[in-house]
């Protein structure tokens, strides 16, 4: 418990700098001492669960996918950061009973009252759409502890639908606003009520997702994705105000999808004169930043090309490079240059800092990025529904 708390508070402190902006809506809807099942959509790998565990009070389990847990020590690992197995059809195991170990386990945590994490769209998907109909299996764990908890009529499961909206599936620098929904009582889909399981089952996903979808950028419908998209992020308004930008983003959604326009508008030009202006002002500060994070730079470049091969993969890969590599890089490179120049709180102070300039000057003013559909990001990785 100490390593889990440990990470998740210097996780906290990385999604300061990660993140250009972070905003949280309706926290205080998460239940305090209740079972809890936070069921978010999933957009990104291993980052959506951390940006979740950051922003709650509660520890949460996470569901996770059974490939990655290979070996005693990598087992004892993930265990230690609230990590369970659970087996996919990909996984080529008998279904039945495969997952009955992390049911029971799941099941267990929730009669404690503490928390547990599913990803009920079952994989990621960095469109920003909900792949329905979502899986049965968060339903089935949170129906069959509410029936265990029947003789307790004070106790209840929660599901806490929370919606993750990335500005960009796979930048650094990028925003963040979760939305938190209104708990969903699983007891109410059961309770005086004579129903098959299966029906209950069913009407808990759908009101599952139809909250999910309110909490989130739901580009609708799937056969016309990618037109909505590209004329969505060529006509949005991008508000300064994260839930501002939100809200106009669902009312752009809602009306291409009922007009169909035939067309979408072109990005206004910035103007020339103060990018120019920028261009020079800022060179300095970036040639400064690049040279002193060199190391981290090309060790991040050579990481996300050996090892990533999703593109679901990059934003997570590269959280934990900044939340390991840049105090680990700035050390190294302090001590060196205290070694010539001495000052090496000053270089510490330095190093970081510069990197995360020559980010935003590249990333903002360098380059100017277009719209890019995110078939076309994601490749042959993007799931279907």
């Amino acid at each position: 418990m100490i390593v889990y708390r440990f990470v998740k508070i210097w996780a906290r402190i990385t999604t300061f700098f990660y993140f250009r902006k972070i905003a949280v809506t309706h926290k205080e809807k998460i239940p305090k001492g209740a079972s809890v099942i936070f069921a978010p959509n999933h957009q990104s790998a291993f980052l959506d669960p951390i940006v979740i565990a950051v922003n709650t009070d509660r520890d949460p389990w996470f569901l996770t996918r059974a490939s990655v847990f290979k070996g005693d020590l990598v087992k004892s690992l993930l265990k230690i950061m609230h990590m369970v197995p659970v087996y996919r059809p990909r996984d080529m195991v008998d279904l039945k009973t495969a997952n009955n170990s992390t049911f029971k386990f799941c099941q267990e945590v929730l009669l404690d009252g503490r928390s547990i994490l599913i990803f009920p769209e079952g994989n990621h998907g960095m469109q920003k759409r909900l792949r329905t109909p979502l899986k049965k299996g968060i339903g089935r764990i949170a129906l069959r502890a509410a029936e265990a908890l029947k003789d307790h009529p004070e106790r209840d499961v929660m599901i806490v639908p929370v919606g993750i909206n990335y500005e960009h599936p796979t930048r650094m620098r990028t925003d963040l606003l979760l939305n938190f929904g209104s708990p969903i009582s699983v007891k109410s889909f059961i309770e005086g009520q004579e129903k098959p399981e299966a029906a209950a089952l069913k009407e808990l996903r759908e009101e599952l997702a139809h909250q999910l979808s309110e909490l989130m950028i739901d580009i609708r419908p799937k056969e016309h994705y990618d037109y909505l998209e590209y004329a969505w992020q060529t006509q949005r308004t991008v508000s300064p105000s994260l839930t501002r930008r939100f809200l106009n983003d669902k009312e752009l959604v809602d009306t291409l999808a009922a007009s169909k326009p035939l067309g979408a508008d072109t990005p206004k030009p910035r103007k020339r004169i103060l990018r120019t202006l920028l261009l020079l002002a800022g060179f300095p500060f970036w040639l400064l930043g690049v040279v002193l994070n060199l190391g981290w730079i090309i060790t991040v470049k050579l990481v996300l090309k050996k090892l990533v091969k999703d593109p679901h993969f990059i934003a997570s890969v590269n959280f934990i490079c900044v939340m390991v590599g840049v105090p680990l890089f700035a050390l190294l490179t302090a001590s060196l240059l205290n070694t010539v120049f001495g000052g090496f709180w000053i270089w510490l102070a330095v190093i970081p800092l510069s990197g995360l300039l020559a980010y935003e000057y590249q990333s903002r003013i360098l380059k100017r990025p277009k719209p890019i559909l995110t078939k076309d990001l994601a490749g042959d990785f993007l799931p279907e529904d």
